[in-house]
């Protein structure tokens, strides 16, 4: 019991400025671009993708060190670290097709 209700109060410690900062004195605005809405959610996928690719390519190398000469661990390996770079060129192509669009409607 003791835990849990040292739990919660960290977690309240921990969240208190986040809901602090969340206060406004203004008035809300409503008005909503779907161009900005859009740039928005393309940069924080952007940086999910880094921080993803970046693990895969972490992964494919840590596969190559374990290898240990082995044919079938280095396949599996390159094979990693091909779909890495697929990821990497799709991701590109989408962020650019994405760009474009927006672009259009400027």
């Amino acid at each position: 019991m003791k835990k849990y209700l040292l739990s919660i109060v960290i977690v309240g410690l921990l969240l208190t400025p986040a809901l602090v900062m969340g206060q406004t004195w203004e008035e809300p605005s409503v008005d909503i671009e779907l161009q900005g809405l859009m740039e928005g959610l393309m940069n924080a996928l952007w940086t999910i993708f880094a921080g993803v690719a970046v693990m895969a390519f972490v992964y494919a190398g840590i596969l190559f060190l374990t290898a240990s000469g082995d044919p079938e661990k280095l396949g599996q390996a390159k094979q990693a670290a091909v779909f890495g770079i697929a990821g990497i060129v799709v991701a590109i192509m989408g962020y650019s097709i994405t760009s474009l669009v927006l672009g259009w409607f400027d």
